[in-house]
């Protein structure tokens, strides 16, 4: 197996593989659900701010733009705390 040495500053200096072993030890896995795609779009939404440029960078932007929200739900979830 291939193993990756950091550099002094703690950064890998390529990409490592990844250790299965960690992930089979993972006895619980966490998860949300949303009871609708619309739920699932204000938590987006809400998660960033209505900043779309944060969230394609996160790489959700895909996602949220599939659930088809209009402006006017986005002014109602920016108004809601």
């Amino acid at each position: 197996m291939l193993s990756c040495i950091p550099l002094n500053d703690g950064v890998q200096s390529e990409a490592c593989p990844l250790n299965m072993q960690y992930f089979m030890n993972i006895k619980e896995i966490h998860f949300k659900y949303y009871s609708s795609p619309l739920k699932r779009a204000e938590y987006l939404y809400k998660k960033y701010k209505g900043n779309k440029m944060l969230m394609q960078y996160e790489g959700y932007m895909h996602e949220y733009l599939a659930y088809h929200v209009n402006k006017d739900l986005e002014e109602n979830w920016s108004n809601s705390k």
